[in-house]
This record gives structure tokens, C-alpha cells and sequence, in this order.
């Protein structure tokens, strides 16, 4: 954990493998995510969903790195 002035930072990662026949892998976690987001973001709790690969930009325009690959 970081000590931050406006509290404590930490970052944990869960990683999601397998496979769902009939499901695309990347839709698996939107539910999940989506309840989380809302009991948790009120708190100050964040979550992010990352796919191996995929690389995005952020609204402003900047690269964020992308996930890395999966291990099996």
C-alpha cells in the first residue's frame, strides 16, 4: 500500500480464464463488474475491466498499456 494525502492506494488484479461455451470470453466479467462498480464505487472502491492484448485510449488521448498476455 501507498501512503497517499488523500488516503491509502491499492491496487489488486483478478485474473478471469476459462472458457463458457457460447460466450465471448470478454462478456463473462460485465455483470460482475457492473454490480461491483455500484456497491463498491460509492466507497471509493474502483474497477476496470483489461483484455489480453487489447490496447485502449483514454479519453484524453493517452495510450494505456496493454494487458498482458494470458498464462495458462
Amino acid at each position: 500500500m501507498l501512503n497517499r494525502p488523500h488516503g491509502l492506494l491499492r491496487c489488486e488484479n483478478i485474473v478471469l480464464s476459462g472458457d463458457v461455451p457460447g460466450t465471448r470470453h470478454r462478456d463473462l466479467p460485465a455483470r460482475p463488474h457492473w454490480v461491483l462498480k455500484n456497491l463498491y464505487g460509492p466507497v471509493g472502491v474502483m474497477f476496470g475491466k483489461f483484455y489480453a492484448g487489447e490496447e485502449q485510449v483514454t479519453a484524453a488521448g493517452h495510450q494505456i498499456p496493454a494487458a498482458p498476455p494470458r498464462r495458462s
